[in-house]
């Protein structure tokens, strides 16, 4: 069957998500055994290595919804936990309900599943960080 993909051509239906799943296979699977043939029974063998097959579907598509939950998990919060660790010591600018604190970010704090800095003594959620500045070095410094 053609169908028009993304480009506009004509060519093969190529939908990771249009892959046949467990269910299918296991729909494909009674309809063969259903519809068999008494008089020619399906060889046992090749009753066994359809079985193997879908085993193997079984596993290899829980192994991706495991990877599936991994990736999720790290990006959430390893890239998170990553950003929000980078901010010590820099210069940040924070929108409170009284107005804007600017200051040096002292620590970072992780609170369940988010993530709070300490500038002058005072947390603040990581969401309100607006802006990230470069600290001035001191002539006196250099």
């Amino acid at each position: 069957m053609k169908i028009s993909n993304d480009t506009g051509q004509m060519g093969p239906k190529n939908d990771f998500n249009a892959a046949l799943g467990k269910d299918d296979f296991l729909k494909i699977l009674v309809a063969q055994l259903k519809y068999q043939d008494p008089l020619d029974p399906q060889d046992d063998s090749e009753f066994i290595s359809q079985m193997t097959q879908f085993s193997s579907l079984e596993q290899v598509m829980n192994i991706s919804n495991k990877m599936d939950k991994m990736v999720e998990k790290v990006n959430s919060n390893g890239i998170a936990a990553t950003n929000a660790f980078s901010l010590v010591g820099k210069s940040v600018e924070i929108k409170t309900g009284e107005g804007t604190v600017v200051g040096i970010v002292d620590k970072v704090v992780r609170n369940d599943n988010s993530f709070s800095v300490e500038v002058d003594n005072k947390l603040y959620d990581l969401d309100k960080v607006e802006a990230v500045m470069k600290l001035e070095k001191d002539e006196d410094d250099a």
